[in-house]
């Protein structure tokens, strides 16, 4: 049988196995085009590393020409700074809010390279293949699906990796289903490639409208200062705060540097209103028990505002009995011990806190399942992909599409995995081996997963340097992360290295030498402790 060519290919490179790293690779037989560049934060087996990327080194260098982002989020903009260590002469497509926080990733990195501003409704075609933006609904500005068509298929493709439906909001317009709908009339069938990130909530995602109220009732119910810690990118809650500070005649003060950047930038692509009137300065909050605050670092990072703000470690605020700390936003899978780390220090202190658990102040940005059932209601597509979601999301998001449509064609896809359109107007899939990660430490440099082992092994076990010199005979001990008690046996330990140097390693080699030892001492500690320090030997 004659094998049946591909004629367009879509591959995920990232974001189908975890919540973040987002990047898909549109392939046309002469030419590649990027979807979104993004980073994925570590866990904490990683050890203070700073951010993983997808292995961008695998990917031809030779096709890949442009790139399109789909909105301003950190896991889908985050690694735009490494493109051009591959793809030197790549162009860059967004829109004017995500383009300006390239542009200060880009500052900030040094990097001068032009970015290709796009309007809404504006096509983008790449030979063949058209990518038109679809307005939809999140927790940042300008998010946007996208309907991808092929000229010689009959399969049009609507990816939307972030969304929500919020039918009642008042900062963004509706999701547009009605253009949704008008380009896919072009197209025979349609293949939907939606969020799986809120999957496992039944019902509805909340609107951002929705949580007015609340807000409005802690305003109203003001007996010390109040700090609202939320996701810094979440431009609309923002200016929830803004506008009931002008209605309550307050003043606002920003904590951290990252809210303060994404207020700024949505100030400049006027997608926040916030009157500079408003705005008190640290003196004055200082001296003002009328402000209100907006501080960073709602997950609980180390160097975030908010945590300096809790541990007293701040240069400008302490927290006092009668102040409260409103938690707008979720915990994040993986920052739980921080997270609730900042609960009981907060509950020791007597400092109120409201959390999403006692009120309605956060609304996700992603779709529930009643979301996703509205989506799928609409635009009736004839076959089904998840994404963006780690790989227990997927599977269920391909069950309750399976349940809820049976149907309607579904595959679950993992990272590096393909689908094929084929020139007989079918498609398939081709499951592939994923690749890992690149891991990114200090001014973005890669850093090998072998050295990452070496901090586990350092963090948990310690380190032991010895230097021993042969004329005149003498050796120095250095410990690192191991017990006091070890510390205070240095000198018997000293005279045994000695005495086993001399007895058995003198006339061996350095290099013979020093392993030697380096075994001899492990040995005795292990006796001693029950595990093995990392030890390193040199002989001077």
């Amino acid at each position: 049988m004659k094998k049946i060519a591909p004629i367009f290919k879509i591959a995920p490179i990232g974001g189908l196995r975890q919540i973040g790293s987002n990047l898909t690779i549109l392939k046309l037989s002469n030419r590649w085009i990027l979807i979104d560049i993004g980073i994925l934060f570590p866990n904490d087996d990683f050890y203070d590393i700073d951010y993983l990327i997808p292995d961008l080194s695998q990917i031809d260098s030779n096709k890949v020409t442009d790139i399109i982002f789909t909105h301003a989020h950190e896991d889908h903009i985050g690694a735009v700074r490494h493109l051009f260590e591959y793809f030197p002469k790549i162009k860059i497509w967004a829109r004017p809010f995500v383009a300006d926080l390239i542009r200060t990733k880009f500052e900030y990195a040094e990097i001068n390279r032009e970015i290709n501003v796009f309007k809404y409704h504006e096509t983008l075609n790449f030979d063949e293949l058209s990518i038109e933006p679809i307005h939809v609904n999140h927790s940042i500005p300008q998010t946007q699906g996208f309907y991808i068509s092929h000229k010689e298929l009959d399969t049009g493709i609507f990816f939307a990796s972030h969304f929500r439906v919020d039918l009642e909001s008042g900062y963004e317009e509706k999701f547009d289903f009605e253009n949704l709908k008008t380009i896919q009339s072009r197209k025979n069938k349609t293949l939907a490639m939606l969020d799986s990130t809120s999957i496992l909530n039944p019902g509805k995602t909340p609107s951002e409208q929705s949580l007015i109220p609340a807000f409005e009732e802690i305003f109203k119910n003001q007996n010390g200062r109040l700090f609202f810690t939320l996701f810094s990118s979440n431009v609309f809650r923002v200016q929830t705060i803004v506008d009931l500070c002008q209605k309550y005649k307050k003043r606002l003060c920003l904590l951290g540097r990252s809210v303060e950047r994404y207020t700024e930038t949505a100030q400049k692509a006027n997608v926040l209103n916030m009157p500079e009137k408003l705005i008190c300065s640290t003196p004055e909050a200082q001296a003002n028990p009328n402000c209100i605050f907006i501080v960073s670092g709602c997950q609980g990072d180390f160097f975030g505002s908010l945590r300096r703000l809790v541990d007293d470690q701040h240069s400008d605020f302490k927290l006092k009995k009668t102040d409260t700390i409103i938690f707008s936003s979720k915990v994040i899978p993986g920052n739980e011990k921080k997270v609730y780390r900042i609960y009981n220090v907060l509950a020791e202190k007597e400092v109120s806190f409201i959390t999403a658990r006692d009120s309605l102040i956060h609304a996700s940005g992603h779709a529930s399942q009643k979301d996703i059932e509205i989506v799928m209601d609409q635009i009736k597509p004839d076959y089904f992909i998840p994404i963006h979601g780690e790989s227990y999301f997927l599977k269920k998001h391909s069950a309750f599409i399976q349940k809820t449509y049976p149907q309607i064609k579904t595959h679950t896809l993992f990272n590096w995995d393909e689908i094929h359109f084929l020139n007989d107007q079918t498609l398939s899939i081709q499951y592939n081996k994923a690749i890992d990660p690149l891991i990114i430490h200090g001014k973005g440099i890669q850093i090998e997963k072998s050295a990452i082992s070496q901090r586990r092994k350092l963090a948990c076990n310690g380190s032991v340097f010895i230097s021993l010199k042969r004329k005149p005979l003498f050796c120095k001990i250095d410990l690192k992360g191991l017990p006091e008690s070890v510390q205070r046996d240095i000198p018997a330990y000293k005279e045994k290295l000695l005495q086993h140097f001399k007895s058995n390693l003198f006339k061996k080699s350095d290099l013979e030498a020093q392993e030697a030892l380096r075994i001899f001492f492990r040995k005795m500690l292990y006796q001693r402790l029950s595990y093995r320090p990392i030890t390193t030997v040199q002989i001077i």
